[in-house]
């Protein structure tokens, strides 16, 4: 069957469904975060994410039967073999102060890595957001009236396995280095110079 798209209301942020195994149908909705503080726990110490949250959504399901929500248990979820469910997570709503565009520069320095987290709502679970892999910035040159748009999107070859609540986070990997320069600096005579400055270019 062709992938399955479903998309929030305001059209920013969907998940694709390349493979599900259910025995019951259910109906998806997914909504945006509008704050990088929203999504449950993402900042705690035990539970949180690792790094800075950039963007994500809640997914929810319930029965398309009776509107209940149900486990995935209940319905047929295959929670054993992860090729049986492939989900892509991408999203044009960018939360923080760094737009998708900076974020894409920043990672093809080598200065920020990307990843793709989800909160386990399993039932009896301790609730923490698990690390499911590496995410990347995608760029949709026919987007926005042919001026193209950015979006995060879990890398390639990476997948949600299960239908929870997922976040994007940045991380830098380097630190600004302080360096303390020490000595004398001298005239043309060998005499040293009381008070001198010293400005370094492109070091």
């Amino acid at each position: 069957a062709a992938p399955k798209v479903i998309t929030s209301s305001d059209g920013s942020t969907s998940i694709t469904v390349e493979s599900m195994s259910l025995t019951m149908d259910i109906a998806v909705s997914v909504t945006p975060y509008t704050n990088p503080n929203v999504p449950p726990a993402v900042n705690s110490e035990d539970h949180g994410v690792t790094g800075t949250v950039c963007g994500g959504a809640d997914v929810s399901f319930v029965r398309s039967d009776n509107g209940k929500k149900a486990t995935l248990e209940e319905i047929g979820w295959n929670t054993t073999d992860p090729t049986k469910n492939m989900i892509t997570p991408r999203t044009s709503k960018v939360l923080g102060d760094k737009d998708a565009e900076t974020l894409n520069n920043l990672a093809s320095q080598g200065l920020v890595t990307l990843s793709l987290w989800y909160y386990d709502m399993t039932d009896n679970s301790d609730k923490t957001w698990t690390k499911a892999g590496d995410a990347q910035v995608e760029f949709n040159p026919t987007a926005n009236g042919g001026n193209g748009s950015y979006s995060l999107a879990s890398a390639s070859g990476i997948y949600l396995n299960v239908l929870y609540p997922f976040v994007f986070a940045y991380e830098s990997v380097i630190v600004d280095p302080t360096i303390t320069i020490t000595g004398t600096v001298k005239d043309t005579s060998d005499n040293a110079i009381e008070n001198a400055l010293v400005f370094a270019n492109e070091t």
